[in-house]
This record gives structure tokens, sequence and C-alpha cells, in this order.
């Protein structure tokens, strides 16, 4: 057996960033969400088609892409403030650091390229070279967080004493389940606050330090 670690698993989506969905936002920038991307959210979220049908449809916009082109997009995305705080407590205290994500990998790397992340599990753009194929890489389901997390506390070497979740949508309730606490941010659904143990309306993510 290994140390005994908290974990805390992140939400990056409306949580991280200001940005409730990189998806919409890249085919915003990208002029492909009007008509066509909105119609297949909404053929989605009106039960006309599945999930997988539903990223296959939005992944199909983005063919053709420059890599460099979206990850330019994608570093124009509004962050919320205190992120730097709350990495360095999360670092400084020893913190198993997870970052669970249907959105895209291509925004995650905004934050595993600079802070000590120790698991990242977040669907993928497919590239051959540099253009994006169309296709995309599925490594979370449609509320398919708590598995992720089950997969992850599956691998971790050290004893997790305690676990956090930080998010901000139905999504993440899976893993509040599975969490000793959990830490529900500017929801834009109150009805979420149910399955929180805090609930954090504010733009400084440093703020929920104290609430760890």
């Amino acid at each position: 057996m290994g140390n005994s670690r908290k974990l805390i698993c992140l939400d990056v989506d409306g949580t991280l960033t200001k940005e409730i969905s990189i998806w919409e936002y890249l085919l915003k920038r990208t002029e492909k969400w009007y008509p066509h991307g909105k119609t297949i959210l909404n053929r989605f979220l009106d039960g006309n088609i599945g999930y997988d049908e539903f990223c296959r449809l939005e992944t199909e916009l983005l063919r053709g892409f420059n890599y460099y082109e979206l990850k330019k997009y994608v570093s124009t995305v509004s962050l919320y403030d205190g992120i730097g705080s709350l990495f360095k407590h999360l670092e400084e205290n020893n913190y198993i650091i997870c970052l669970l994500s249907a959105g895209l990998k291509i925004m995650t790397d905004i934050f595993t390229e600079q802070y000590q992340i120790d698991h990242c599990v977040v669907n993928e753009l497919e590239f051959v070279g540099d253009i994006c194929t169309g296709k995309e890489i599925v490594n979370i389901g449609w509320k398919g967080k708590g598995k992720a997390l089950q997969r992850i506390l599956n691998t971790v070497e050290d004893d997790v004493s305690f676990i956090i979740s930080v998010g901000d949508s139905d999504n993440d309730v899976p893993v509040f389940e599975l969490s000793d606490r959990s830490i529900l941010t500017n929801p834009k659904d109150a009805e979420l606050k149910a399955y929180a143990t805090y609930t954090y309306y504010g733009n400084d993510l440093g703020d929920i330090i104290g609430l760890l």
C-alpha cells in the first residue's frame, strides 16, 4: 500500500473555464455553430439522436481544420480567476489531481501543460498530421464520469483517504455521488444543489480552497 492521499476531480468546461462547452465555442469560432451545430445539439437534447451520433455529427463539422488553428481559438477561452492559487494549494498539499471532462483534450492541454495533473480523462479530436479527420475519440460517454473515476481509482497506487469533486452541471452528478465532498460551481440549474455538499457562486476559484 502507498501513502494516504486526498483525490480531487475537477470538471473543466464551465468549472475552470467560463465557457460551458468547448465544443460550442470552437464551432462558433469556426462559423459552424449556426445553423448546423446548434441544430445537432437540439436534436440530441430532444432525444432524437443518441450521444454517440451527436458526437459524430458535431465532430464532423470540424473536419479539415488545422490543429494549430483550433489551438489558437482555445487559447482565447476565458478562465476563472484563482486557478493558479487553487492548483498551487492542491500541489503543495499532495492531492491526487484529476481532470474529468466530456469536452476536448485540446482544451485540457492548457492545464496539463501548466500544472501537475495526475490523471486526465477527456474526449479527443482525431488528427492525421495537423488536420482534423472529423472523428472523435470518446473516452467519457454521456454522464460517464463516474465510470471514469472508478477506472482511476483502480489504478491509483496510493490509498485514497478522501474524494472531493468540483463541477457545474448534471454531467458531474455521477462523480458527486462517489465523492466524500462535492462543490457545485456557478450552476445554471439550481436543482443540482441537492447533489452537492457546497454550492459556490463567484469568479475566483481560489475562494473554494476553504471548502476543500
